[in-house]
């Protein structure tokens, strides 16, 4: 490389040569441009790029809205409403059972108030999949679609109630695309709990039993869900006062509307009774069940079973501690039943330190008494 000088009105230019071999001559070829001779280098300022104003859409939730309208589409949720609904007539574009869909998909999601509700809906791909405009989207919507389900009649006083046809429509079409494997039956769990209320408006709200044992009305929810493939398949509300033994009946009523074959029972220990339990056998159906403690039988059947801490009889480990199990024949209400007897051997152990602490500390209060009499 050489650095060259050219002279130029009264200033010298410096450029940067290479040389190299063409045909055998050595030339000298130009590579670039250095600068003024005696001034420093002052690189070139970058071009700026024009500014292009970038206007922003407004962004929506798609993923999981749109993942749950497709299986509400499956289920056949909103169809069978409007079905119900408008019958075979042609459905107009915004019907009930999409804004129930819609709000169920809500509940699932981010459960929002029914006046905060419209505003979410807008900012989703609800209004787009759905087919519903942004603006038709109201308060009053999604109320005025509840009624098409439930509503009072003010001239006969009675209430109109289409929400346990629809349930009955959509198992029978979930039955119908999942069906049970050849030869088993349906086995159901069924539970019932408490649902607080603030308000005094709500004819069920009544005082009544709950876990949290606080004195407010409450409307108690039951449930019915298949436990081969967890499909939720009826509900079921009773005032508040209404305790879930009492509920049996409305329960085979039910399973009836629903044609369910004769199964498998299962619930907990407060829906057992002699009584209860006769019913379930009435009806041709079978039962797994916890049994209260409080009975004489469980108080017996206790005594009477010793469960060995080996590894046959392990079935698991929790943090609660280690659970052991031995099935026992017993006569439990009028028959001779399979039992399962539980030990939970930390559980054991902790109560045996509890009343052995609660004894020491009463005999220290015993001898501290008498000390002072003394």
């Amino acid at each position: 490389m050489a650095i060259k000088r050219h002279k130029r009105n009264g200033r010298i230019y410096l450029a940067e040569y290479k040389s190299e071999r063409i045909d055998g001559k050595v030339k000298s070829t130009y590579v670039r441009y250095i600068g003024v001779e005696g001034e420093p280098k002052i690189p070139p300022k970058k071009r700026r790029k024009p500014e292009r104003n970038i206007n922003f859409s407004r962004t929506s939730q798609t993923g999981d809205v749109t993942l749950l309208w497709h299986i509400s589409k499956e289920l056949g949720i909103p169809e069978i409403i409007d079905r119900f609904i408008f019958g075979n007539c042609n459905h107009p574009d915004i019907t009930p059972g999409k804004f129930l869909a819609i709000w169920a998909i809500n509940r699932v999601i981010d459960p929002e108030s029914a006046t905060q509700l419209p505003e979410w809906v807008r900012n989703t791909d609800l209004p787009l999949l759905s087919g519903i405009s942004p603006d038709s989207i109201t308060k009053d919507a999604f109320l005025t679609s509840l009624d098409f389900i439930c509503q009072s009649d003010p001239a006969t006083g009675r209430i109109h109630d289409i929400s346990a046809l629809i349930e009955e429509s959509l198992y029978q079409n979930w039955r119908q695309n999942n069906p049970l494997p050849p030869g088993e039956s349906e086995i159901l769990a069924y539970d019932m709990t408490a649902v607080l209320f603030h308000g005094a408006s709500c004819p069920l709200a009544q005082l009544g039993y709950n876990s949290d044992h606080l004195r407010r009305k409450q409307v108690n929810l039951a449930i019915l869900v298949s436990k081969y493939d967890r499909y939720p398949i009826s509900h079921s509300t009773y005032s508040g006062e209404r305790t879930s033994i009492t509920t049996v009946n409305n329960l085979f009523s039910r399973l009836n509307d629903l044609s369910i074959q004769s199964g498998t029972l299962i619930w907990d220990r407060g829906n057992v009774s002699n009584q209860s339990v006769q019913i379930v056998e009435q009806f041709n159906w079978k039962i797994i069940c916890g049994l209260p403690k409080t009975s004489k039988v469980v108080q017996n059947i206790l005594l009477e079973t010793n469960i060995p801490t080996t590894p046959k009889y392990k079935i698991k480990n929790s943090e609660c501690g280690h659970i052991y199990a031995k099935k026992i024949r017993a006569r439990v209400f009028g028959k001779v039943r399979s039992v399962i007897v539980y030990s939970n051997m930390n559980a054991g152990l902790r109560d045996t330190e509890e009343r052995y602490s609660f004894n020491y500390i009463l005999s220290g209060w015993i001898m501290y008494y008498k000390t002072r009499k003394t």
